[in-house]
């Protein structure tokens, strides 16, 4: 039986989880696959209870996500997870993210993508990702 970890935060922005850290982790306990998330403090400032979002922030989201997604390519048994924020980008879903997770500041937006479309994609992703 193949084991995947469902649930691991990789990711070089403002913390120190690569890649080559997590495979280390993932061969240790014998795991051969896992689900990729962006860590939190790559996404937000968890810590600033006033946090506003800016261009700089949005720019380390879209570089954290990718990274992901630049493992996902070069390892068939890792899959990447689109970590959503207030700035979704419907397009981003199209590049071959395996799931969709996140906080959402404006819901009714988050809301108006999914009655354009997204929720199709999701259901379709979630299949695969379970298979």
């Amino acid at each position: 039986m193949k084991v995947i970890d469902s649930h691991i935060h990789c990711g070089v922005e403002n913390v120190n989880l690569p890649f080559e850290l997590i495979k280390g982790y993932l061969a240790e306990g014998e795991i051969q696959g896992a689900c990729f998330y962006a860590p939190v403090e790559d996404i937000y400032d968890r810590y600033d209870y006033n946090f506003e979002d800016n261009y700089s922030w949005m720019a380390c989201r879209q570089r954290a996500n990718r990274y992901l997604l630049d493992i996902q390519k070069s390892n068939k048994d890792i899959f990447a997870y689109f970590f959503v924020w207030n700035d979704f980008r419907k397009k981003e879903l199209m590049r071959g993210y395996k799931g969709l997770s996140g906080i959402v500041m404006k819901m009714n937006r988050f809301i108006i993508m999914m009655i354009l479309g997204v929720r199709n994609f999701c259901r379709r992703y979630i299949i695969i990702s379970c298979r």
